[in-house]
C-alpha cells in the first residue's frame, strides 16, 4: 500500500517522483565536499577531521555511519566508498570520504543557491562525473552562513544533497534529520 494519511486525513501517495518508496536498506554512498570560497575561507576543520566526524574515519564513535546503522537496525550502511564507475573519486580525496572544492565566489556576498550551485560545478568538473548519479547522498561543509542566514543545515526532499555551515555538521541529529 503506497498510501498515508496527510495532517487532514486526506490519503496522498506515499511515492517519491520515481514511484518507489524510499529506500532506507541497503549500501548508501556518501561524498563530502569541503568548500573553500574565492578568498580562502573554508571551515576551519582539515579534511582529516571531518571525515572522522562522519564516517568515525580516526575513531570517533558518535558519527552519521554509526547513528543510521543503529536507527535501522543494521539494514542502512553509509560508506565513503565510491562505486566501481566513480574510482577516479580516490585520487582527488583529501580523507576518506571528503574532497575539497575551491569555489569561484565569495560567501561573503553569494546567495546559498549561487554558492550550491558553484560548488556542484566544481566538483563534478573535477572529478569529470555527476554527482547525482554516483552518490546517494552528497554534503557539502561551508566555514559559515554570510547571507540568508537563518539556517544551520538545508536539503531537498528526496535529494541527493544537503549543506552544512559552521559546526552543524558535526551533530548525528542535524545528519538524520538533513538526509534521513
Amino acid at each position: 500500500n503506497n498510501l498515508a494519511t496527510n495532517r487532514r486525513g486526506r490519503y496522498r501517495s506515499n511515492t517519491n517522483r520515481n514511484g518507489n518508496l524510499a529506500k532506507f536498506e541497503g549500501v548508501k554512498r556518501v561524498l563530502v565536499v569541503r568548500v573553500i570560497d574565492s578568498e580562502g575561507r573554508a571551515h576551519a576543520d582539515s579534511a582529516e577531521v571531518i571525515s572522522d566526524k562522519i564516517f568515525g574515519t580516526a575513531g570517533d564513535q558518535e558519527n552519521m555511519i554509526q547513528q543510521f546503522r543503529d536507527c535501522s537496525f543494521g539494514k542502512l550502511t553509509l560508506t565513503h566508498e565510491p562505486a566501481t564507475s566513480a574510482n577516479s573519486v580516490l585520487s582527488h580525496l583529501s580523507a576518506p570520504g571528503v574532497i575539497e572544492a575551491t569555489i569561484p565566489v565569495s560567501l561573503m556576498n553569494t546567495t546559498r543557491a549561487v554558492i550550491r550551485n558553484q560548488v556542484t560545478q566544481v566538483v563534478e568538473n573535477k572529478l569529470g562525473l555527476r554527482l547525482a548519479e554516483n552518490f546517494d547522498h552528497v554534503m557539502y561543509i561551508l566555514q559559515k552562513c554570510y547571507v540568508q542566514c537563518g539556517w544551520g543545515a538545508y536539503a531537498y526532499v528526496n535529494s541527493w544533497n544537503s549543506v552544512y555551515q559552521g559546526n552543524y555538521y558535526r551533530f548525528p541529529g542535524v545528519q538524520l534529520h538533513e538526509i534521513g
